[in-house]
């Protein structure tokens, strides 16, 4: 989107971008599942953790361990601007 204004000599634009070139990425920002665990089917869910023991060494819980946000898609990015011509 892009909305031209003029100030006397000066010409602006105010814009609107998207990531994607086609204009539409992820517009209403939903969680798109690109992955998910094989065991359960889940993006979130995985009984993995009924497998791993307690161990007071461990730098993050069970649950920091299993979670893996590169199972969903980029959320929405809209970038707007403002351009001056003089």
């Amino acid at each position: 989107l892009h909305f031209p204004l003029e100030f006397g000599s000066v010409t602006s634009q105010i814009f609107t971008l998207q990531r994607s070139q086609n204009n539409h990425n992820n517009l209403f920002d939903t969680k798109v599942v690109v992955n998910v665990f094989g065991d359960t089917g889940d993006p979130d869910f995985t009984t993995e953790a009924q497998n791993l023991g307690t161990d007071p060494n461990r730098p993050n819980t069970v649950a920091e361990y299993l979670r893996y946000p590169d199972h969903y898609g980029s959320p929405r990015l809209i970038q707007t601007g403002i351009e001056f011509s003089f």
